[in-house]
This record gives C-alpha cells, structure tokens and sequence, in this order.
C-alpha cells in the first residue's frame, strides 16, 4: 500500500495561509473534529425523522471549502491506494443496500455510510504534515476534555438522586452487562457503546500526543485517566478495547526503553489480551439469566444476547 510522508511544510497544511478558503475551511475541519463527541443534548431535526448533530453541521461547510479550494487552486489533490479501498467499502454498501429485503429503509442509511467515508477522506487530505496532525489531535483533544466534563457531571447529577434518563441526559440504559446500582453513562453520545470506543480511543491519542510532546505531563495525565475512567463508566463490552490498547502499549513501551520485553509488561499485555476475549465472550451471552438466578446456573446454560440473535438473524 502507498505510504503517506507528512512533511513540516506541504503546499497545502492546517493553518496554511495564502486564501480565506483555506483558513476557513482549516477552522472548520478542526471544529468538526473537536465537535464529534457532541451529539445530545444539542441538535436539530430535519424531515421530521432525522437528527443532526453539532458536529454535522460544520462538517458540510468544511467539505464546501475544501472542493471551492480544489477549484480555485489554493489545495492539491492527494489520492492514495487507501482511497480506491474506502470507496470500494462505499460502493458494496451501496450493492448491499440494492439487495436488501427492505430497499428503502437500507437507501436511508447509507448518508450516514457515506458520512463516515467522506469524513475519512477529508481528514487525509487535510492532515498533511506533522503542524496540521498536531492541530487536529489537540482539536480531538478539545472534543475529549468536553467528553470527561460531561462524564463529571453524570455522576454528580447521579449521585444528587437524578437517575432516570429523562432528568440526567448523560444517562443510558444498561445493555450486555448486568445491571446494578451504579450508573451506566453515555455522556454527550447517544449511547453507551458509542461513547464506549471514543472514550478508548482518546485515551490512546493522550499517550500519543505526550509522546510527541505536544501536550504537558499535568494535561496528559488528567486527560489519560478521566478518559480511561469515562469508558470504564460506560459499562460496555467495548471495554476489552481499553484493556487491549493499555496492555499492548505498555509492553511496547517498556520493550522501546530497554530494548526488552520485561515480565511484568508481557504479562500486562497478556492480561489484555485475556480481558478483551472476556468481554466479548460477554457480549454473547444475555445477562438476564445472571441476573435473575443462580450464576452458576446461568454459566452452565448460557442464552445468546439480543446483539447475537440479531448477528443470527442478518
């Protein structure tokens, strides 16, 4: 596959200046990305049955900006092979959604596919050198500080008595694992398991970003934790991602240190391993039995979750 080289100064970068296109569309692109995270409470209704979030809104005028660019000469065009594989991913969606059962209501998803597809392309070619990928993690970073803010203020509202979803909207409702008397919380996504992954990836850019030295230790570590902490509390099976990416990093860094794996980092990176195979073990099995009876019980006759009858069933 074609590598992509970013250089320190590329003809067209984050912040290049030369054309209000570019500096407006750069804005954009990094609004969009520090808005991501922001899906609830604020957005707008379209046709009466779609919802926009904050972070669509800016998204379509960045991609305006960048094709005007294009035109006006003010940006490059930078395809890679990588390309040619996104738009096949978008072209069997669109072979998929013309053989579905229900034609119509798979034709109404695919904007959303293309979205992710789009949002995709438009980061490459926007992040072309090291300033433009710095900017762009801070402006995720931005977008995660707001996440573990809205996290916070779950648990106070939470603990001041307000839990149900219609008074505490950072709220979700449990899912595979079992319920209890603690919350489970999506902060400003609509659910749990979305939260979940963006929550784990951001604690990754954290160590990626102090690893650069674009951030300071004090910022890392508060970012680090309140991330890690945030995905733990959204009790989703995606939590064997955390586990995963936090055993494998730590053996890789102290193989980097002392150029060797010591015990203690492989076996952090077995356990890892081990957790991220458990919680998806989880998420096939229904917690209903576990939570109703015996566990011995409902270890020894395990029934399959709503998520893989529905596996089952596609």
């Amino acid at each position: 596959m074609e590598r992509v080289i970013l250089t320190s100064s590329p003809p067209s970068r984050v912040g290049d200046g030369g054309s209000w296109l570019v500096k407006f569309g750069d804005w954009f692109f990094l609004a969009w990305i520090a808005l991501i995270p922001v899906m609830q409470p604020f957005h707008l209704r379209v046709a009466g049955r779609f919802w926009l979030q904050a972070a669509d809104v800016v998204f379509v005028p960045a991609v305006l900006l960048y094709i005007a660019s294009l035109l006006a000469g003010k940006r490059q065009l930078r395809a890679t092979s990588w390309h040619c594989c996104a738009i096949l991913y978008l072209t069997v969606l669109v072979v998929s959604a013309w053989a579905s059962e229900d034609r119509r209501q798979s034709f109404l998803k695919l904007p959303a596919d293309a979205y992710v597809v789009i949002g995709a392309l438009m980061t490459a070619a926007f992040v072309s050198s090291l300033d433009a990928l710095r900017k762009a993690i801070l402006a995720w970073l931005a977008g995660a500080a707001a996440t573990i803010v809205a996290t916070a203020a779950g648990v106070c509202l939470y603990i001041a008595g307000f839990r149900d979803l219609k008074r505490n909207t950072f709220l979700f409702h449990f899912g595979s694992l079992p319920p209890g008397p603690h919350p489970r919380l999506r902060a400003l996504f609509l659910d749990g398991n979305m939260f979940c992954s963006y929550a784990i990836v951001s604690t990754m850019i954290v160590v990626a970003a102090r690893e650069a030295g674009w951030i300071g230790r004090g910022t890392s570590r508060v970012l680090f934790w309140g991330s890690a902490v945030a995905s733990i509390l959204s009790l989703s099976p995606g939590l064997g991602g955390l586990f995963l990416a936090v055993g494998l990093w730590y053996w890789r860094a102290k193989r980097s240190t002392v150029g060797r794996s010591s015990i203690v980092s492989r076996i952090a990176a077995m356990a890892g391993i081990l957790v991220s195979v458990g919680f998806l073990l989880v998420a096939a099995i229904s917690p209903t039995p576990i939570v109703k009876g015996p566990l011995w019980e409902a270890l020894r006759h395990p029934q399959p979750s709503v998520r893989v009858l529905v596996w089952i069933d596609a």
